[in-house]
């Protein structure tokens, strides 16, 4: 009985979470251009290629998630631990550095120190534990892209 109210509570956190992708997804779409000061590419680019840019590495991220969170759902840590392993690499990589600002830089550390304890429980083998990383991991995402969205929105000329 409590294996099955386990597996339950897993479940309905698997689809919390992709329910909370999929919100991420729709709120991240990079319609209005590259925030101020992102790196990785030259000054002079046109505005369609920098949200091209963002867009693909954010898709790369969106497939990162997802193997998380279908690991999650069918108890395959590994696929838990490559996931997190490939955001928390991620989060190193230049693009994802869109800002100096230092609550920029706060969101992106903790999202960091999240990604490390979630890959510690996965391949420790504690699922409730990942689930719950995973979790604040998703939080973490959608508190930094609403910080973002209200930079771009005082950003604009």
């Amino acid at each position: 009985m409590l294996a099955r109210l386990q597996s339950s509570w897993t479940r309905m956190l698997g689809v919390l979470g992709l329910a909370l992708i999929a919100a991420t997804l729709l709120w991240c779409q990079p319609s209005q251009g590259q925030p101020a000061g992102a790196k990785g590419a030259p000054k002079d680019e046109a505005p369609a290629v920098k949200d091209r840019r963002l867009q693909a590495f954010m898709r790369k991220k969106l497939a990162a998630s997802t193997m998380v969170l279908e690991g999650l759902c069918t108890e395959d840590l590994q696929l838990v631990a490559e996931g997190a392993k490939r955001l928390h690499e991620m989060s190193d990589a230049e693009a994802w550095h869109v800002s100096n600002d230092v609550m920029y830089k706060q969101f992106s550390n903790e999202f960091r120190q999240i990604t490390k304890e979630l890959i510690k429980a996965a391949e420790e083998d504690k699922a409730d534990r990942a689930t719950l990383k995973w979790l604040d991991a998703t939080v973490s995402c959608l508190d930094c892209h609403r910080f973002v969205r209200g930079m771009r929105i005082v950003e604009q000329p």
